[in-house]
């Protein structure tokens, strides 16, 4: 078994399962013949982006490292070839190089993963600046981060903002949103989503708690 790290670049979730991986509570697997089918190559990657692979000798039935060492040889570098082929085809359909440079996105992606182990999921190849964040056990959003005009939000000003959109009984959005610091759910079920810029207007230490509450919602029914 070898741990691969894709250099920070984001998995698309639904190009997964597109590409052919099967999801298994956590895990996406994806196993395929190399070689001329000599060789089966496993890949597993976690909710968190975590990577493992696996290759086997179908002749002998035992796991082959030596793609993984130093060794040379025609037919080791053969099957080099072959791992990395797989490897670089499922990081070229199935990722893509999302980010956001904002510190309370950061800070935001800090808490989740280390509170509910979620990690920013960018969805949509067209969409680089917006994410989710998920439950694992019932795979429901519970917070939107996307880059969106002030416009947008009904302020007059063409400048970008970084925004999160979180999930609330729709008695509490109603009582929340004010159209300044707490606005209408952008892209959003107005009813039950609202949006918060991501600039500083509201202190992150009041957002936190509001994740919590988001999280909490996004349970199956």
């Amino acid at each position: 078994m070898a741990r691969v790290n894709f250099d920070g670049s984001r998995i698309n979730f639904e190009s997964l399962i597109n590409y052919g991986f099967e999801r298994k509570k956590d895990l996406y697997i994806y196993t395929t013949d190399i070689l001329s089918g000599q060789f089966e190559m496993s890949v597993k990657i976690g909710q968190n982006g975590e990577i493992d692979t696996f290759v086997k000798d179908k002749t002998l039935g035992d796991e082959y490292i030596l793609h993984l060492t130093e060794s040379e040889g025609t037919f080791v570098g053969a099957v080099r070839e072959e791992y990395e082929r797989v490897l670089n085809d499922i990081r070229k359909s199935c990722y893509i190089g999302g980010s956001f440079d904002n510190s309370l996105v950061s800070r935001i992606e800090g808490y989740a993963g280390e509170k509910y182990g979620s990690r920013l999921e960018f969805l949509w190849e067209k969409s680089p600046d917006s994410a989710i964040l998920r439950r694992s056990d019932s795979g429901k959003w519970y917070a939107v981060i996307m880059t969106v005009g002030m416009d947008k939000l009904g302020f007059d000003s063409d400048s970008k903002v970084c925004v999160i959109n979180l999930h609330a009984l729709p008695e509490r959005v109603s009582e929340m949103v004010d159209g300044v610091n707490y606005l209408p759910g952008y892209h959003m079920n107005k009813k039950s989503w609202y949006t918060i810029r991501l600039d500083g207007s509201v202190d992150i230490g009041e957002i936190l708690p509001l994740i919590d509450e988001s999280y909490a919602l996004a349970l199956k029914k």
